[in-house]
């Protein structure tokens, strides 16, 4: 089976990804002309178009009920009142993980220079290096399941023991494998996917700033660590460690690495609530397909390919649940052993 073609868009700067790169023909029939009709559905209505005042106002409802919570909580300083600060910082936490990859493909804002300042305020919350995830993630892009994707083979469980593990531990490793990335990038030791001055020196500059919050994290500890626990540590723990895996280990869960996007990446419908806090990044399958479209119109997108029933259900479940429910119970999700990929 072919496969389709590698996007090209690792040096490009946001403006210059279309992601029509990854609109390439794909092997099955069905969808060369799904392929066609999408690209002609992004072009007639512009939905390669931010809109700033949409993200500004999601921004606030994403950030303000989280400030406002924590106030109450240093407020009321009771216990019933720091769980649903926790809940609600951390989803906020989890919200800021989808805007910095909204800002990497600079879905934000028009500018390049807000986008970028959002989305290493966004990921600097979460102890992540913004510029250091770029570079990562826009690889991922153009090789995804391939080799030389910095995501590597995706995941397949062989035994619920390591699906429990990788929910446990997969947020810590995540943090850790950025946190790597950028040492070695200041030490002057880039990955190959880091390949501009410029992308090293956004890093580097990355760095400092991390340096900067964990020495006020830890004056926090020092002065107030009751607070501190209670506003930051406990919500990252919940957030990042808990729920992000939830999120992320369905994306590309299984696939083999051959055929086009919509037949290695997973979309989730979910519920409205989950969609929102998520920035829509849920619907994985057409962000693959059409990475230029932002969060707001990816939805849309979503709607053409449920529509052409080009999509398996295997590729687009209902919930996370199901996903979840599924592969702790029986491993349902996995590719049959014939089908991996040999290193």
């Amino acid at each position: 089976m072919m496969d389709i073609a590698p996007a090209s868009t690792v040096e490009r700067e946001p403006g210059e990804y279309t992601g029509r790169e990854e609109l390439g023909v794909p092997p099955e029939p069905a969808h060369v002309a799904l392929v066609d009709r999408v690209r002609a559905v992004v072009a007639d209505r512009h939905l390669g178009r931010t809109s700033p005042r949409t993200t500004v106002s999601h921004l606030l409802l994403a950030w303000g009920p989280a400030v406002v919570a924590a106030g109450v909580g240093i407020w009321a300083n009771e216990m019933a009142v720091w769980v649903v600060v926790w809940l609600v910082v951390a989803l906020a936490f989890v919200g800021n993980a989808a805007i910095a990859h909204e800002a990497v493909h600079g879905h934000l804002f028009a500018s390049r220079t807000w986008n970028t300042v959002v989305g290493t305020a966004a990921a600097i919350t979460v102890l992540a290096s913004f510029a250091t995830y770029r570079c990562y993630h826009l690889e991922h892009h153009a090789r995804t399941a391939q080799d030389g994707d910095p995501e590597r083979t995706p995941l397949n469980f062989s035994t619920r023991r390591l699906y429990v593990a990788v929910m446990v531990l997969g947020g810590l490793l995540v943090l850790f494998e950025n946190t790597a990335y950028t040492v070695v990038t200041v030490l002057g030791k880039p990955p190959s996917w880091v390949r501009t001055p410029r992308q090293r020196r956004a890093i580097r500059l990355n760095a400092l700033l991390l340096l900067a919050v964990v020495g006020a994290i830890v004056t926090g500890m020092v002065i107030d660590p009751w607070v501190t626990v209670n506003v930051w540590l406990i919500p990252y723990v919940i957030g990042v460690f808990g729920l992000l895996p939830v999120l992320l280990v369905p994306e590309h869960y299984g696939a083999t690495g051959r055929g086009d996007v919509l037949e290695i990446t997973r979309s989730v419908r979910s519920n409205a609530f989950v969609r929102w806090v998520y920035w829509n990044n849920n619907f994985h399958a057409a962000h693959h397909l059409v990475p230029a479209v932002p969060y707001d119109k990816i939805e849309y997108v979503d709607h053409l390919l449920e529509d052409a029933g080009a999509v398996g259900d295997v590729w687009r479940l209902r919930s996370y649940t199901r996903f979840h429910w599924g592969t702790l119970t029986r491993l349902a999700f996995n590719r049959p052993e014939s089908d991996r990929q040999v290193p």
